[in-house]
């Protein structure tokens, strides 16, 4: 972590007093595009741990200076209609991975296809929370698109486009699934996104679809052992308005079985995952479970820079039955912060943040009828330099 601190600090010093940028230069005929971001967040958290067995702490307020998990470089390349683009990012544990990889290339008259790993089309749109490892109120009431292997196809004419693709799946079915029997995992089709966009001025909204499906085959002979199909879908509307001075974005989704796009980001041990399908009542199949949750933020120019506010919330089924258990859980989070550019490419983003993580699906999580999953409150600066 200290290698991470004071690269990101010798990157941001060199660049600012050199007013280094993103380099473009040619390779022969081939455009040519260098860049990246370094980011690093610093600040307090203070935790409510919620309902606890007795003795045990039920808050904590800690000190973080972190690398959020998404500094990147990037690199693309332009040949008459093709592009290639590849980009790394420096995870939370130092690791590095891949984040984008893909080429694509214009058909002309508005259509282009796009093959490799990238951003999926559905739930494009995000809310801009920065500090918790800049997750976009990620479990919080925005749905995370991620990045998977896929091709894609897009065709545009004037203010709408259409975009559709076929993607790896997502998730490993039996690891969500826990059912009498012995089963292996069958992908029995591509998970397929869609999504249509209308652009007009300041105005833009986009719906889109997903489904995927798995398939786990019976492998034992006991007469109780079924193949289970688990289907995953998704809908989401997400749009903007530009209402000068201010800027309206949001998102709300609906979908089936969508733990497999992490929707869980509870703390203090929850004793179900979020929006995964559960074992139905004779135990060798499953019950589908239902999610909603949706976002809204107001962006406003104030001196030089944005400043912001949002808030989102989401809601699962549990698929539990009894008096000791909840129906339903939920989770909020809330933020207000102001980006602020201190010089090209630099911007420095003091933000408060709140996040809920609501009641535990069984209402006796810590005996006596209690359930609390407590909250986490964040008082801290991003700091980012893209370049």
């Amino acid at each position: 972590m200290n290698r991470t601190i004071l690269a990101f600090l010798t990157c941001v010093s060199l660049a600012v007093s050199s007013g280094v940028h993103a380099a473009s230069f040619k390779l022969g005929d081939v455009d040519m595009t260098l860049g990246g971001s370094a980011r690093l967040d610093v600040g307090w958290q203070s935790s409510d741990y919620g309902d606890v067995a007795q003795g045990k702490p039920d808050s904590m307020t800690d000190f973080f200076l972190r690398n959020p998990g998404n500094s990147r470089v990037k690199i693309k390349a332009a040949y008459e209609g093709i592009t290639g683009y590849a980009e790394i990012g420096l995870k939370t544990d130092n690791s590095v991975g891949v984040r984008h990889v893909y080429a694509s290339y214009d058909l002309g008259e508005g259509r282009g296809i796009l093959f490799g790993q990238t951003d999926t089309v559905f739930s494009e749109l995000r809310p801009d929370q920065r500090l918790n490892d800049d997750l976009n109120l990620q479990g919080f009431g925005y749905l995370y698109n991620n990045r998977r292997p896929q091709v894609r196809y897009t065709v545009a004419s004037g203010a709408v486009a259409f975009k559709v693709a076929i993607e790896e799946p997502r998730g490993v079915a039996d690891e969500y699934v826990s059912v009498s029997g012995d089963h292996l995992k069958e992908k029995a089709m591509p998970a397929v996104a869609a999504a249509f966009e209308y652009k007009d001025g300041g105005i833009s909204v986009s719906p889109s679809a997903f489904y995927q499906q798995f398939r786990n085959k019976a492998n034992d002979d006991n007469p109780d052992t079924k193949d289970i199909t688990v289907a995953t879908y998704g809908l989401c509307l997400s749009g903007s308005v530009k209402a000068d001075p201010a800027t309206f974005t949001g998102g709300l989704w609906y979908g089936q079985n969508l733990s497999v796009f992490d929707l869980d980001k509870r703390k203090n041990s929850p004793s179900t995952v979020f929006g995964k399908p559960v074992a139905d009542e004779a135990g060798n199949d499953i019950e589908d479970i239902d999610s909603l949750g949706g976002w809204a933020q107001v962006s406003l120019k104030a001196g030089p820079g944005v400043f912001r506010a949002g808030a989102g919330m989401q809601r699962s089924e549990t698929g539990w039955k009894g008096d000791a258990y909840e129906d339903d859980i939920s989770t909020m989070g809330a933020f207000v912060n102001y980006e602020y550019t201190v010089a090209k490419g630099f911007t420095v983003t003091p933000e408060i943040a709140y996040f809920d993580y609501g009641k535990d699906a069984n209402k006796n999580k810590v005996s006596e009828g209690k359930s609390d999953l407590g909250s986490d409150t964040l008082v801290g600066v991003h700091l980012q330099y893209d370049f």
